[in-house]
C-alpha cells in the first residue's frame, strides 16, 4: 500500500502541467519573479533581464532562441540559480549570462534536470574574491556545440563540475575556463577544446573515464595547469601550446620518480611523436600529446602550487621557453566575453519635452532621470536638473471673444490635455466678451493668485487665471474636473489663454492621441452657470440672446467638448 501511495504521488508529480511564459519583447525586471509560471521560452531576438531576482528557482524548462538573451545578475547578496527539476530541459540557441561580478556573496549554479543543450554562447562569471562559487552543472543528458565561459575575477577552489557523475558530456564547441578549477566526473566526447585560461587549472579526476584523443586542451595566456590522477591504464591527452616560459604545468597526484635500475626516467618526451611521459612508479603513468619541437633541455621538474590542487613535491614539470609551435589551434574558439545586462548599471540619461506657448515661443524642457542602486541591491530612478528654455515669440493674433481653450497646468505654458493614470484632469476657459486686444499671460503658481486647482493622487496641480482691466466686468469661468464632479470658480488671476482670430478650437483627448474640432458659433457672454448631470458634467454659457453654449466634461469618456 506504502509503495502504491507513493506511485500514484509520484505520477501525479511527473505528469503535473505548468502553464508558460514567453518573453518576446525585451524586459527588464528587478527583486523578486514568480518563477511558478512554468517553462519560460525567451522568443524572436528578445532579451530578458533578471536584475538582483537572487532566488532564481525555475520550475519548468527554460529555452533561450537564436539571437535571444537571458541575464542573471546579482549586485547585492548571494545568487541562488537552480534548475533542479526530474524533467526539466534547458536548450540554449542565443546567449546565457550569469553574472555575480560584483557581489561578494558565494553564488550557487545548479542545473540538474533531463538535459542540458547548448549551441549559442554561455557564460557564468562570478567573484570568487572570499567565498567559492558552486557551479553544478550536472543534467543526465549534457551537450555543447557553442560556446561556454566559466570564469572568476579572483582564483578560488570553487570547482566547476560538469555532467551527471559516470556519465558522458559531449563537448563539440569550446569551453573556456578563467581562474577556474574544471574537476572531470564523467567521459567527454567529441571533437571540442577545452581552453585554460589565467590561472585555471583541469584535474583529470578519473582516468576511468576517458576523455576523446580528439579533444584539445588548450594552455592560454597566466599559468593554467593540468593535474592527472595516474593509472596502470594511461591515456594521451592532447595538449596544445604548452610552455609559457615556464608558466604553464602538467603533473600527476603523486611526485615523479625515477627508477635507475629499469633505466625509467620520472618523465621522457618523444621527439619523434611528440608525446610527453609522466611517471610516478614503474606501473603508474600517464601521457601528453604536447606536440613536436620541443628541446628536452628545457624541461624541468618542479611542484605545483595551484589554487585548488593537491600540493605534490616534485609531482609536475614545465618547460622553461616559449612553445616552439604556439598559438591557439582553429578548432578552439574564442572565449566569449562578458556582456553587460540592461538594467544592470546605474545610468542617465535626459529626456526633452518641446512644447508651444500661446504667444508662438517654442519651449524645450530638459530633464536628467538617474537609475541607479544602493548598497542592498536596491534600485530607484530619481528625476533632477530639469531646465526650461524658450525662443523669440510670433506676432500674436487679435484676439476674439468666442473662444473656449482646454488646458491644464503641466510646469511649462502651454494649451493641452494632461492624462494622469487612465483619467483626463482639464480646465475650461471661457473668454470675456470684451477681450483685451493682448493675449493673455500664461502663469502658474505665483505664491500670490490662486483661482482653481486639480488634486490627482498626492499632486495638486494649480492654475491661475487673469482677467484684463479692460473687461472687469466680465466673469472668467473655470471648470476643472475632479473625478466625480465639475467644479466653477470665478475670480481674477492668472492662466494659459489660446484666443485664435475667428474658430472655436477644442482640444479632445482621446486614449493616446489628441485632435482638434472647430466651431463657428458667436455667442455673447453675459453670465455663467455650472450643473453637475449624472455623469456628464457641464457649464452653461448664455450669449445677450437667450442662446445658451454648453461645456461638457465626461467622467467616463474622458473627453471634452463644446458645442
Amino acid at each position: 500500500m506504502l509503495f502504491k501511495n507513493f506511485l500514484l504521488l509520484f505520477i501525479a508529480t511527473a505528469t503535473t502541467v505548468f502553464a508558460s511564459y514567453d518573453v518576446s519583447s525585451s524586459l527588464i525586471h528587478y527583486h523578486d519573479f514568480n518563477f511558478n509560471v512554468g517553462d519560460i521560452a525567451i522568443r524572436n531576438g528578445a532579451s530578458f533581464s533578471l536584475v538582483n531576482t537572487f532566488d532564481c528557482l525555475f520550475k519548468g524548462d527554460l529555452t533561450i532562441e537564436e539571437k535571444s538573451k537571458l541575464y542573471i545578475t546579482s549586485t547585492g547578496r548571494a545568487l541562488i540559480l537552480h534548475i533542479a527539476g526530474l524533467f526539466n530541459k534547458v536548450k540554449n540557441d542565443g546567449l546565457l549570462v550569469v553574472n555575480t561580478l560584483e557581489s561578494h556573496a558565494a553564488a550557487i549554479c545548479k542545473i540538474l534536470g533531463a538535459s542540458f543543450v547548448n549551441t549559442g554562447d554561455a557564460i557564468f562569471a562570478f567573484q570568487g574574491r572570499f567565498l567559492p562559487p558552486i557551479i553544478a552543472l550536472t543534467a543526465r543528458q549534457w551537450q555543447n556545440f557553442g560556446r561556454m565561459h566559466f570564469l572568476q575575477k579572483f582564483p578560488s577552489k570553487s570547482l566547476a563540475m560538469l555532467g551527471h557523475f559516470g556519465g558522458t558530456i559531449e563537448n563539440h564547441g569550446t569551453l573556456c575556463f578563467t581562474n577556474q578549477i574544471f574537476k572531470q566526473l564523467t567521459t567527454i566526447d567529441g571533437r571540442g577544446c577545452i581552453a585554460l585560461e589565467k590561472s585555471s587549472s583541469f584535474f583529470i579526476e578519473n582516468s576511468l573515464f576517458p576523455i576523446d584523443r580528439r579533444q584539445v586542451i588548450y594552455m592560454g595566456e597566466g599559468n593554467p595547469s593540468i593535474q592527472a590522477v595516474v593509472t596502470t591504464f594511461p591515456q594521451t591527452f592532447k595538449v596544445a601550446n604548452f610552455g609559457g616560459n615556464g608558466a604553464h604545468k602538467i603533473g600527476l597526484n603523486l611526485p615523479l620518480m625515477y627508477f635507475p635500475h629499469h633505466d625509467e626516467h620520472d618523465w621522457f618526451y618523444d621527439e619523434e611523436t611528440g608525446i610527453l611521459t609522466l611517471r610516478a612508479t614503474e606501473f603508474l603513468s600517464q601521457n601528453f600529446d604536447i606536440g613536436l619541437g620541443y628541446d628536452p633541455s628545457k624541461f624541468e621538474v618542479c611542484s605545483d602550487e595551484s589554487v585548488g590542487f593537491l600540493w605534490v613535491f616534485n609531482g609536475a614539470i614545465k618547460y622553461n621557453g616559449p612553445a616552439p609551435n604556439p598559438g591557439r589551434p582553429s578548432i578552439c574558439q574564442a572565449c566569449p566575453g562578458i556582456h553587460s545586462a540592461p538594467g544592470a548599471e546605474p545610468s542617465t540619461t535626459t529626456k526633452s519635452i518641446i512644447t508651444t506657448k500661446t504667444d508662438g515661443a517654442v519651449c524645450t524642457e530638459v530633464d536628467t532621470v538617474i537609475v541607479s542602486s544602493d548598497k542592498s541591491g536596491s534600485w530607484y530612478t530619481t528625476t533632477s536638473g530639469a531646465s526650461i528654455n524658450c525662443g523669440t515669440t510670433s506676432e500674436a493674433p487679435i484676439p476674439n471673444p468666442r473662444v473656449t481653450i482646454t488646458t491644464t497646468w503641466t510646469e511649462i505654458t502651454t494649451a493641452t490635455v494632461t492624462e494622469t493614470g487612465t483619467k483626463t484632469d482639464t480646465v475650461i476657459v471661457q473668454v470675456p466678451t470684451t477681450p483685451n486686444p493682448q493675449i493673455t499671460v500664461t502663469k502658474t503658481w505665483t505664491e500670490s493668485f490662486i483661482t482653481a486647482s486639480t488634486v490627482t493622487g498626492d499632486k495638486t496641480d494649480t492654475v491661475i487665471v487673469d482677467i484684463p482691466e479692460t473687461t472687469t466686468s466680465c466673469l472668467t469661468t473655470t471648470n476643472t474636473w475632479t473625478g466625480d464632479y465639475i467644479t466653477t470658480i470665478t475670480t481674477s488671476g492668472w492662466i494659459i489663454v489660446e484666443v485664435p482670430t475667428q474658430n472655436v478650437v477644442t482640444i479632445v483627448y482621446t486614449d493616446s492621441q489628441s485632435t482638434s474640432g472647430k466651431t463657428t458659433t458667436t455667442p455673447v457672454v453675459t453670465a455663467e452657470t455650472s450643473a453637475t448631470t449624472g455623469n456628464d458634467n457641464t457649464a452653461s454659457t448664455t450669449d445677450a440672446t437667450g442662446k445658451t453654449l454648453t461645456t461638457v466634461t465626461s467622467s467616463n469618456d474622458n473627453t471634452t467638448s463644446t458645442g
